[in-house]
């Protein structure tokens, strides 16, 4: 055998350990669960969830980051499918007040999509999100954990869609799964032109600590808390 087929075998049999790691398989044995009810709600449910990501900095009244404008026009897109398929369809989006930001995410959020007009009995309020997380939304994840609780309390919704981008799509499923939840992606292209939101050493970080730290992203976790800490405008 070959130095190269060494090499080979021993990284093979790395990822092969990495996987085996309790914290790994607590994670992937909540697949299963989590598309068999998918497959229930979708037989009984009567109503889409649409939830949007949104991303913080440089958001007014007037503009939108361009990353989190591409995020809810995509919204607005399935939004308008849908509906006109006969479906019953709400949207979701999230965010407190960020550093860098004149207003929250939220409001950015909602205003943008009404003057694009959806209804604005369809766009979940921010006080029905809210309860799951006490301080309010600011990372990607507790995006997807308002989201997948909210399924989970409303039996009613029988599809629970997130729009992401292509980078972050995988991150956004495994956080999902947490919840024992299985959620669709509608993933957008990034914006890779500066400002870049999320370089790849920085998705493979959020992947990497979802799959080996459980929870430490979820309000209390130590990841959540920097997050926090960071990003909000005191």
């Amino acid at each position: 055998m070959s130095n190269k087929d060494i090499c080979f075998d021993c990284n093979v049999a790395g990822i092969n350990a990495l996987l085996e790691r309790e914290s790994v398989q607590y994670l992937l044995l909540k697949e299963g669960p989590a598309i068999e009810l998918a497959e229930r709600r979708f037989n009984t449910g009567t109503m889409t969830l649409i939830s949007s990501c949104s991303q913080h900095g440089g958001n007014t009244n007037s503009v939108l980051n361009p990353e989190f404008q591409r995020f809810l026009d995509k919204a607005i897109e399935l939004y308008f499918q849908l509906k006109a398929a006969g479906e019953d369809v709400r949207v979701a989006v999230h965010g407190e007040l960020h550093s860098g930001d004149e207003i929250p995410l939220y409001n950015a959020g909602r205003q943008y999509l009404l003057r694009n007009n959806i209804q604005e009995e369809d766009i979940i309020p921010e006080k029905q999100l809210r309860c799951y997380v006490s301080d309010g939304s600011y990372s990607g994840a507790t995006e997807v954990y308002r989201a997948a609780r909210y399924y989970l309390d409303h039996e009613e919704v029988k599809r629970l869609i997130m729009i992401t981008d292509t980078r972050q799509a995988l991150r956004k499923e495994l956080h999902a799964l947490e919840c024992g939840v299985a959620v669709e992606i509608a993933a957008v292209s990034p914006v890779l032109l500066e400002p870049k939101f999320h370089s790849i050493q920085g998705v493979l970080f959020g992947i990497l600590s979802t799959l080996l730290l459980p929870n430490t992203w979820q309000e209390g976790g130590e990841l959540y808390e920097k997050t926090v800490n960071e990003r909000r405008l005191t």
